[in-house]
């Protein structure tokens, strides 16, 4: 339980701290990994995904998650209108693909 709010704490704080971070989950990733590794920027892309554990990076969709938490209860660091619109248009081509 302390590793999840570990995690939502730093999510929140890059989301203050950089809203382009708001409109892209990659940018937020970034920034949570350099925040939780500082040395993250010196592995290569490969390493990263496959020491996660080892290097202290939180899993993707745990931050995607603690994003989403964390932007559903504060509106002042939710994604703009464009990229919300943006994702209910992908949400619905996701449901028809599964409903198909």
């Amino acid at each position: 339980m302390k590793r999840i709010k570990d995690i939502h704490n730093v999510v929140e704080r890059c989301l203050v701290d950089s809203p382009a971070a708001r409109n892209s989950d990659s940018l937020l990733y970034y920034l949570v990994c350099t925040t939780m590794n500082p040395d993250v920027d010196t592995y290569k892309f490969r390493d990263c995904l496959l020491r996660q554990n080892e290097l202290g990076l939180p899993k993707f969709e745990s931050v995607r998650r603690a994003r989403q938490k964390i932007q559903q209860y504060n509106e002042l660091l939710r994604s703009s209108k464009e990229v919300m619109d943006k994702k209910y248009e992908s949400w619905k081509a996701v449901r028809e693909y599964v409903e198909s």
